[in-house]
């Protein structure tokens, strides 16, 4: 557990190493920008050294002409095959961040019927924004 931990902030510094940015509000605009990193990180933040995988395809894909995003659906996929979920345990910022906010003595919600259900409410949004919204678009 403290192994993980001590990963998970060294990657947290390592994405968001720029830390001048942090004190004047300034994106970083290097080279940098334009390699995905394996973990969750936001594009806009100060201190984002590498694009977010997940900003970048939504990038990729608002733009005005229609084009596959090869580079981007090919690093998602080429991580995800390797490494699986020990990017989302040991690497990603935003893990980090949920499991200090868990941390924090707030009363948790409690598995009951209602949650029970409420959890399938994530396959319906899912439907949603995954299917039906891109065809009424299209």
């Amino acid at each position: 557990m403290v192994k993980r931990k001590l990963v998970q902030i060294c990657t947290a510094l390592l994405y968001n190493g720029n830390f001048a940015g942090f004190t004047d509000g300034n994106i970083w605009k290097g080279s940098s920008k334009n390699i995905c990193l394996p973990g969750l990180n936001c594009y806009s933040c100060p201190g984002a050294l590498g694009a977010c995988p997940l900003g970048s395809l939504q990038s990729s894909l608002s733009g005005v002409f229609l084009r596959i995003p090869f580079y981007v659906l090919g690093f998602i996929l080429l991580f995800a095959l390797i490494f699986a979920r020990l990017i989302c345990g040991w690497g990603c910022p935003f893990g980090l961040v949920q499991e200090l906010l868990y941390k924090i003595p707030t009363p948790k919600l409690q598995r009951n019927r209602f949650t029970y259900l409420l959890s399938y409410l994530k396959y319906f949004i899912a439907l949603i924004f995954l299917l039906l919204l891109p065809l009424a678009f299209y």
